[in-house]
């Protein structure tokens, strides 16, 4: 009967947290497996996290590369022979 309890609480976080994770823009996996396992703590971590990219952008931001200017070639001082 415990187990059936617990199982059902279980249930019920990971839903909560798949449900959080979604309103901060996090994948919904990652707030269901922190709800489910810890409960309401994994609850409470799922709603301190900061809000994520979305669930189809793999979690890193696109970095664009800097465009680097060609170094500027120093023109050798040749004095003038008169």
């Amino acid at each position: 009967m415990v187990f059936v309890i617990v199982g059902i609480a279980a249930l019920i976080f990971a839903y909560a947290g798949a449900y959080v994770a979604t309103q901060k823009n996090r994948e919904p996996l990652e707030g269901a497996l922190l709800g489910g396992l810890l409960g309401p703590i994994g609850l409470l971590i799922a709603a301190v996290l900061p809000e994520g990219l979305g669930p189809d952008s793999d979690d890193q931001a696109v970095v664009q590369p800097a465009r680097l200017a060609a170094p500027r070639r120093r023109r050798r001082h040749v004095p003038r022979v008169s």
